[in-house]
């Protein structure tokens, strides 16, 4: 299973912690999978349905499953990287009738392959990393793929067969990146092996490798950069949107115009706000916040948009009542309340990419100063 590792840098975003607790956030990758994407549905029982794009086939987990986009979604051998770049980075997890992954290589001098970080177990599934193994099904059924991209039922049965190439029920995980100075075609390969060292199959991803990997190549709010891709930056491109001193826009609302680079198409652009509400366990006596979902609109390339402007810090507000004769009233009673400046809406770009003739996704965002 093939995975990108982000790189952070080209994301402008309210603060850390909204990108960690935000499931709705897709990362643009400087380098990134030829594939579709994947659709989130939050249903009325709680459960959660991915859709691939493209395909249209789901799944239905019995929670939120970061393994489900890979499960439901059609694993493609291509990848395309940037040029001198050192955020070229695949994230690679064997699957459940693999021991190990080895033997990392490329067919040309020209690229060049490194492994960053490589994490091995040579018994036992990781409790951390199960996730990353199968999906979980309303009915407690447990689906995943193996090494071939099969879509599998774990049972009595698959189990068996599974340790019949991976006795110990190993499991690894590896970073490897990808470089090269000169665009072109190239094949970067590695083995699956089982647990005496054997090979069970060697998988192959064509790389492709281009000056400008980004799909968008500019966007502006209200006449003003916020985005510019790489490439633009090395030309001279600037984002001119934000404050130099603070960092932060005053513009309450203006034109969304975004500009694709050669080869991609727009299909849909969306406006996402993350709104604050009461967690699930809160009572009038104690209560806590959480983050929703995002809400996104469908909007318009070139018309006006309106900035959120809620204060999300307020994710950090927490209240308790506790009864205490000795205390005024009779309660002792502990609350937080916190201010932001910065409020963030999300932009979400659906495009097609006409030379792997699939639908992608990758997702930007605005900040606003709310005084």
């Amino acid at each position: 299973m093939k995975r990108v590792f982000n790189d952070l840098g080209r994301f402008i975003l309210l603060s850390a912690f909204a990108l960690t607790l935000s499931a709705a956030v897709l990362i643009s990758y400087p380098m990134r999978d030829v594939k579709a994407y994947v659709e989130e549905t939050k249903n009325s029982d709680g459960t959660y349905t991915y859709t691939d794009s493209d395909t249209n086939e789901s799944v239905t987990s019995k929670w939120k499953d970061g393994y489900a986009e890979k499960y439901i979604g059609k694993e493609e051998a291509a990848c395309v990287i940037e040029t001198k770049s050192y955020y070229n980075l695949i994230d690679l997890y064997t699957t459940l009738d693999v021991a190990r992954f080895g033997n990392f290589r490329t067919n040309s001098d020209k690229l060049k392959v490194k492994v960053m970080y490589r994490h091995e177990s040579n018994y036992g599934l990781d409790n951390a990393d199960t996730s990353s193994c199968w999906i979980i099904t309303p009915d407690g059924k447990k689906l995943y793929k193996d090494i071939y991209g099969n879509r599998k039922e774990f049972n009595a049965s698959t189990e068996q067969e599974i340790l019949k190439t991976n006795k110990f029920e190993a499991k690894g995980s590896y970073k490897i990146r990808l470089y090269t100075k000169k665009a072109g075609k190239y094949v970067f390969s590695y083995d699956a092996l089982d647990h005496n060292g054997n090979v069970i199959t060697t998988k192959t991803v064509k790389v492709v490798a281009k000056e400008d990997t980004d799909p968008i190549k500019e966007a502006t709010f209200a006449g003003k950069r916020f985005y510019v891709s790489n490439v633009g930056k090395q030309k001279g491109l600037k984002t001119d949107l934000y404050n130099i001193k603070g960092g932060y826009n005053t513009k309450k609302s203006g034109k969304l115009k975004i500009i694709m680079n050669k080869g991609y198409k727009i299909k849909k652009i969306e406006m996402g706000y993350q709104h604050v509400e009461r967690s699930k366990a809160s009572t009038d006596d104690k209560w806590t916040n959480s983050f929703a979902d995002v809400t996104w609109k469908t909007i318009k390339n070139g018309r006006k948009i309106k900035l959120n402007s809620e204060n999300v810090y307020s994710y950090f507000d927490k209240y308790e009542k506790k009864s205490n004769e000795k205390a005024p009233g009779g309660y002792d009673i502990y609350s937080d309340e916190n201010h932001g400046q910065i409020s963030t809406t999300y932009i979400r770009v659906t495009y097609y990419d006409t030379k792997s003739k699939r639908t992608e996704r990758t997702q930007l965002s605005i900040n606003r100063n709310i005084k």
